[in-house]
């Protein structure tokens, strides 16, 4: 797990909009499907984390071990005490007064994992946005999906269509080496020119390079497009998924990436103060504070 600091005189309010809380199995039991096993990665760790960092506020993701099972990520934003906000998942079956009471606990949107679409049909998936965004529409949240450039490109005329902000996770999976001139990627610059918003978080995700610089070109792609449409996000505590399910005892480790580090080069690559306020600042507030 990361123990970066940052020197980096951040903007009030600033938000990191992506993270994960794992609590303890006992009290919070994984999925049985969970693809890996993660270890701790409590609400403290994650307090803590936030001093060290400077971060104001935070959002917390539903991480995929605990499928639609929001207990962990609720307990974590109700001892935030209004410093967060969630996005969680949710199954077709949910009702209205569950929906309500994540509201009320600071729940902001929901997450739909699509980077896998292979195994399942585009019709399928399109009815999933369809469907999702048709449950969250009347809370005013924002559906965030995990997609890559393929399925983002097949799906993007109803994606522009929904009646709810939606959120392209993790740059949309693009291949940072190869830049912006790699197919498909003008379909998603296309989308967040007209309003999506994209997440820039966890480069290590996107780019085989050490110190992650080819992600730069994407970052200033996405914000000459549409710089009020970026929001970045850490992924903390950077678990490494795949590597097993629960029952088999293993625990899937933690990347060691310096957070401070990490949010001093996106700064960087910026390099310019308004700009990193729009993006830490004044794009997440409107997404979830609004």
């Amino acid at each position: 797990m990361s123990q970066g600091t940052s020197t980096l005189a951040l903007p009030e309010g600033s938000c990191d909009c992506h993270v994960h809380v794992f609590g303890p199995r006992a009290t919070f039991p994984l999925d049985k499907l969970a693809p890996y096993a993660p270890g701790l990665a409590s609400f403290e760790d994650l307090a803590a984390r936030q001093t060290r960092i400077g971060h104001d506020r935070v959002i917390v993701v539903q991480p995929s071990v605990y499928g639609s099972d929001n207990r962990c990520t609720i307990d974590a934003l109700r001892r935030f005490q209004g410093a967060a906000r969630g996005v969680i998942v949710v199954t077709p079956q949910v009702t209205q007064t569950e929906l309500d009471a994540f509201n009320d606990a600071g729940c902001r949107g929901v997450r739909l994992n699509l980077a896998a679409a292979g195994g399942i049909s585009l019709a399928d998936a399109r009815d999933q946005l369809k469907r999702t965004a048709d449950q969250v529409a009347g809370l005013g949240w924002a559906l965030q999906i995990f997609a890559n450039l393929t399925v983002i490109a097949a799906l993007a005329a109803t994606i522009d269509e929904l009646p709810v902000n939606v959120i392209l996770d993790h740059f949309g999976l693009a291949n940072a080496a190869k830049g912006i001139e790699q197919p498909l990627f003008s379909e998603l610059l296309d989308l967040v020119a007209k309003g999506t918003y994209v997440k820039v978080a966890a480069p290590y995700l996107v780019s085989n390079e050490t110190n992650f610089t080819d992600v730069r070109v994407l970052v200033h792609a996405f914000l000459q497009a549409n710089p009020n449409r970026v929001i970045w996000g850490s992924n903390w505590p950077h678990a490494v998924g795949g590597t097993g399910q629960q029952d088999s005892g293993d625990v899937a480790p933690f990347r060691d990436i310096d957070d401070g580090a990490s949010l001093q080069q996106f700064a960087d690559w910026i390099d310019d103060r308004k700009l990193l306020r729009l993006v830490l600042v004044d794009n997440p507030e409107r997404l979830f504070w609004k």
